[in-house]
């Protein structure tokens, strides 16, 4: 049986503050959609999401089996864009995470595996509790999600999210 990734053995896998999900085993990856997601918590407090591409979104040059940070969730879509995903939106603490990420919490069969086998247990999870997960991450997160999935609105969101950690904004008004 795999052991599942706790706050702990994440913290010296990585290095990094991963919040932990309360499940009947707490964890610290959540498995959605057959996605896998990560938070992340800055030296400042703020909640980094991130989560694992499929490569299945249709988005350019987005890499199945990469991570990549969420800069607005909603229980029925993720906020991203191809242009600014693939460049972290310009930001090096999102990049740099994400290159930790992709190093250490390393999908075992990324290239070709749907099914994201890691080498630890990836609990799923109910809609039901993806949805107060959801709620938990924008009352915690720097830039709650708007529920306006249109391109401006996410525009938006992704330089009110990067302005909230202190980065430049990604897209020009």
């Amino acid at each position: 049986m795999k052991p599942t990734l706790t706050k702990k053995t994440a913290k010296e896998l990585t290095g990094l503050k991963l919040i932990e999900f309360p499940h009947s085993q707490p964890t610290v990856i959540l498995k959605y959609c057959d996605r896998p997601f990560v938070i992340v918590e800055d030296s400042q407090g703020h909640w980094l999401p991130f989560y694992m591409s499929t490569g299945r979104g249709g988005k350019k040059n987005v890499a199945r089996g990469r991570w990549y940070p969420v800069v607005g969730m909603h229980a029925r879509w993720i906020n991203k864009t191809s242009e600014g995903l693939v460049k972290y939106y310009g930001s090096e603490k999102l990049e740099k995470i994400a290159k930790i990420l992709d190093e250490k919490l390393i999908c075992l069969k990324a290239s070709g595996n749907e099914n994201r086998d890691f080498e630890y247990y990836v609990p799923g999870v109910e809609i039901d509790y993806f949805e107060d997960f959801i709620e938990s991450l924008n009352m915690n997160s720097p830039c709650p999600c708007s529920i306006d999935d249109s391109d401006i609105m996410i525009e938006k969101t992704v330089n009110e999210f990067l302005m909230s950690i202190g980065e430049k904004p990604f897209y020009s008004n």
